[in-house]
């Protein structure tokens, strides 16, 4: 589906006033509410649904695609609403994501990918954006009843098993690079009058707002969208 020019561009804006005036002040749940009805709007391709949490702390959203397309739409993540708001910004420059199985059912992981190209360094986990882990470390939940939430507060890191692939992960660089690569792609920049260095720019501020307001309390998989 076609990004729509428009809606992208209110998008965009919408979410630079967020990143500008969160050192100030919390989104209100109206705010995360018209944030997420235009993220539906703008990137249907990855988002099924999202809404505010329960108590408007979070946004709680179902990915629209599993691996190899599979549906996923049965059960709702959690992802702090900064940390939502430069996830769409990468979704509207041109980036997937997909729920991806790990391990026995229902566990699973999210990624964000090239919506084409399936080479290695297209595909990188959410949870090791959100977390920045370096290449050496790995991203796991502190509890087994957190695994649906990626709150950064469910989050740790710590280094990998020895049953794990001792191959060096991809993290925040490689997304912002495919971000780049994405956005610079099609026949015209997804935001009308934004370049390609200034939109990767916002989304890297906009991970540094999250890195530092975006803790959030401790939730859990319970906590669903109205």
């Amino acid at each position: 589906m076609a990004i729509q020019y428009t809606d992208a561009t209110v998008l965009f804006h919408r979410i630079l006033r967020i990143q500008a005036t969160t050192p100030h002040s919390r989104s209100t749940r109206s705010d995360i509410k018209e944030l997420c009805r235009l993220a539906l709007r703008v990137c249907p391709d990855s988002l099924l649904s999202a809404a505010p949490s329960r108590n408007g702390s979070c946004v709680a959203f179902k990915v629209r695609h599993g691996k190899h397309g599979k549906s996923q739409h049965r059960h709702a993540r959690l992802i702090g609403t900064l940390d939502f708001c430069w996830l769409v910004l990468m979704l509207i420059a041109g980036c997937r994501l997909v729920s991806v199985p790990a391990g026995v059912p229902p566990f699973s992981y999210l990624r964000v990918e090239h919506p084409e190209d399936m080479s290695p360094n297209m595909r990188i986990r959410l949870g090791r954006i959100i977390m920045d882990a370096p290449a050496n470390q790995q991203v796991a939940f502190k509890g087994r009843g957190t695994f649906r939430s990626l709150l950064r507060s469910n989050q740790m890191l710590r280094a990998p098993s020895r049953k794990s692939n001792a191959k060096p992960k991809l993290g925040r660089a490689e997304a912002l690079e495919l971000t780049r690569q994405l956005y610079t792609g099609g026949e015209r920049p997804p935001i009308e009058d934004v370049h390609a260095g200034d939109f990767v720019a916002a989304v890297r501020n906009m991970l540094a707002v999250a890195d530092r307001f975006d803790g959030g309390p401790k939730l859990y998989p319970t906590e669903l969208a109205e």
